[in-house]
């Protein structure tokens, strides 16, 4: 008897402690954060969209709502009853509910029924996080008694009903009896309204997607809570139990254009807060074009499927379109399949191989120290203890024309070498290459070796350039961004700088159109006339094509996200780029979205020899790994690289059936996600990383 007693006692001395930690002190502090909701009025939360340029609809971020002034009778006090049955009898928060949850957590041992009432509930959901700790219920406490000062509570309740989350990625009962049912709130039976009420206190797991039997079991409990308390009859709840529910079918949401969706989500909330992107209805206009992005994801999936079906061992590709003047992102590819991989290839910088010559050789011509006829010694000798090689066959002596054109190796290396590094690393940057390292400074920067390398993205920057007459523009994706109220927080300034003269960038493009034409990049012709130059690494482990039109520069890359080499044959990136980047601009052509047609249109004829890649130093020949797997890079000795002459470019789509592919429908480019929620984390990296040490064509 005593030790019942003793037991009686200490239970007490327990509910008083936690009741004066749970209800007094917070009370105090309410009393003390004299808080005031009198500037402030309630709104239902928009849910974020991002639109395209030409005005399409590319995503929405946050709960989808209905906002309702109103709601049935009988769904407002089954949600009393159930929720907070003294709901219209207490203040703010209430006493005996908290003294009631305490004592089942206690006999329990764990924490197993809240005691927070409607407006406690309601202040939780539109000012605070769910994270449970006594400072965020004393917040909760001080808030909800400046709601009830301020608002009735038929306001509050009415608040509570739009904002309550019911799963799907939905809030509020309006939008809820849509999801579930397809029907206005106000059309909702008792068995129906029995059914969501139940769903209100774990509504992940009281769902019909995840149990629905325990949402059956629990919607019986709503149901004969109403029946006690006189609010239905027996009868109708026995009835409502066995009607059988017509529930919609759960759609996932998902993005269209995942790579792209998603970097702008992960810059969003960045810049501005998880909070204001899920729940501040922001207005976002990026700069990308839904029906170039549609090509472009179209073009890279036929593509990808193909190299798969003829044992190309590349499973990741990225594709940027940039527009050469203001920097304006129109496409962006970051990968082949964003349910399998979620890294944006885009903005990761990888080895340049021989892509970063016309960067080099443009410098170099700006600066004076070579024009497009200087002849340019290409015999394999040694630079101060660096020694780069050719393909067998390669001339001794090539203007800057032609050594461009095909892609020489050692007389790339003669023109750094006369240049100097210290006005490279200038040039580069004001070309707009953000990831030198000071390891870059050595002459086989000339070929691409480098620590980190260079992301599609600033690649594709890089010629715009050349496009635009010398002109450097900050590529960027955001246009405007728009508060709930139309109030302007973001106008994207265009920021240029002048990187080469305009002669040498006429000269630069008359020089890379050969390239498409009759050099390395003849697999990439078009029918629109463009310039560009081809790229590969050590191993295939980076293949390039980076083009550009007077409208358009594109960088085309193609590799394996966790720096494996690229098996198959013919993996060169005129052969296996090239054709990406050429069959993207005729459907962009085709589709009368670029305007400068070629006058006449000539079958290409075999492209020559590209380069065998360079094998450079980079850190005592130990390459730092990639942002991510720890894959060490194997050199390659040059005189053991085949070198294959390059085919004659492929159509762009064999007749259906042919090979077992077919070009994919619109809107199935690049797989599909599901859109974020609240809380949910990227998987993008930094644009960083060390890709092979090896450079090329």
């Amino acid at each position: 008897m005593n030790r019942l007693l003793r037991t009686v006692f200490a239970v007490l001395i327990i509910f008083s402690i936690f009741f004066a930690l749970g209800a007094a002190l917070p009370l105090a502090l309410a009393q003390l954060y004299d808080v005031s909701l009198e500037d402030w009025s309630y709104r239902a939360p928009a849910q974020t969209t991002i639109y395209t340029t030409d005005g399409q609809v590319l995503a929405q971020f946050g709960y989808k709502r209905i906002y309702k002034d109103d709601f049935p009778r009988l769904l407002k006090q089954a949600v009393v009853e159930v929720e907070d049955r003294r709901f219209y009898e207490h203040g703010s928060i209430d006493p005996r509910g908290m003294l009631r949850a305490l004592w089942v957590d206690l006999r329990l041992g764990e924490k197993a029924q809240g005691g927070s009432t409607i407006t406690q509930q309601l202040a939780r959901t539109l000012f605070l996080t769910n994270k449970k700790s006594i400072m965020r219920k004393s917040q909760e406490i001080i808030i909800a008694t400046a709601l009830e000062r301020k608002y009735s509570k038929d306001a509050i309740l009415n608040m509570y009903l739009n904002e309550i989350y019911m799963g799907r990625g939905v809030c509020g009962m309006g939008v809820a009896a849509q999801e579930y049912f397809g029907k206005d709130v106000s059309d909702l039976s008792l068995a129906e309204i029995s059914y969501l009420v139940a769903m209100i206190s774990a509504p992940e797991y009281y769902s019909p997607d995840h149990d629905a039997r325990a949402l059956k079991i629990r919607q019986a409990t709503v149901l004969n809570v109403l029946s006690e308390r006189g609010i239905i009859t027996t009868g109708d709840a026995e009835k409502a139990l066995s009607e059988e529910l017509d529930i919609r079918p759960y759609k996932k949401r998902e993005l269209v254009h995942p790579y792209f969706t998603v970097y702008i989500l992960n810059r969003l909330k960045q810049e501005y807060g998880e909070d204001a992107v899920y729940r501040g209805g922001l207005k976002v206009y990026t700069t990308v074009d839904s029906q170039m992005q549609e090509r472009a994801e179209q073009t890279v999936a036929y593509h990808m499927k193909k190299l798969e079906a003829e044992g190309i061992t590349a499973r990741d590709v990225a594709l940027v379109s940039i527009e050469p003047g203001n920097g304006a992102v129109k496409a962006m590819v970051g990968g082949a399949d964003f349910s399998r991989n979620q890294i944006n290839m885009a903005v990761v910088a990888r080895q340049p191989g021989s892509a970063i010559k016309p960067l080099i050789y443009a410098a170099a011509m700006d600066s004076g120290v070579i024009k497009s006829n200087t002849v340019l010694n290409n015999r394999p000798r040694d630079f101060n203890g660096y020694r780069p090689s050719n393909s067998t066959g390669n001339p001794d002596k090539a203007s800057v024309r032609q050594a461009l054109v095909n892609s020489y190796n050692v007389a790339s290396v003669e023109v750094l070498n006369t240049l100097g590094l210290e006005k490279a690393f200038k040039y580069l940057e004001r070309f707009g290459i953000t990831t030198l390292t000071p390891g870059d400074r050595h002459l086989a920067l000339a070929l691409g070796g480098m620590e980190k390398g260079i992301s599609p993205m600033e690649m594709a920057a890089a010629y715009a350039v050349f496009a635009a007459n010398g002109q450097w523009a900050e590529p960027y994706t955001i246009e405007r961004i728009e508060d709930a109220n139309g109030n302007i927080l973001y106008d994207h300034p265009i920021k240029t700088r002048t990187v080469v003269k305009e002669s040498v960038a006429r000269e630069m493009t008359s020089i890379l159109r050969d390239v498409v034409n009759y050099g390395t990049g003849k697999s990439a012709r078009a029918k629109v006339q463009a310039a560009g130059k081809t790229g590969t690494t050590s191993q295939s482990r980076d293949l390039w094509f980076v083009g550009y039109t007077p409208e358009l520069s594109t960088a085309v890359w193609l590799g394996n996200s966790n720096n494996d080499a690229i098996k198959g044959a013919a993996t060169y990136g005129g052969t296996r780029c090239g054709p990406i980047w050429r069959d993207y601009m005729n459907a962009l052509v085709d589709a009368g979205l670029l305007a400068h047609r070629s006058a006449e249109w000539v079958e290409p004829e075999a492209s020559p020899v590209e380069q065998a890649p360079e094998t450079t130093p980079n850190n005592g020949g130990n390459p730092e790994p990639q942002a991510t797997p720890n894959d060490t890079s194997q050199e390659t000795n040059p005189q053991e690289q085949p070198v294959p002459v390059e085919p004659a470019p492929e159509q762009l789509a064999p007749p259906p059936g042919e090979n077992g592919l077919t070009p994919p429908a619109a809107g199935q480019g690049t797989g599909s996600a599901q859109v974020p929620s609240a809380g949910s984390t990227s998987s993008e990296p930094s644009a960083t990383g060390t890709g092979d040490t090896g450079a090329g064509r």
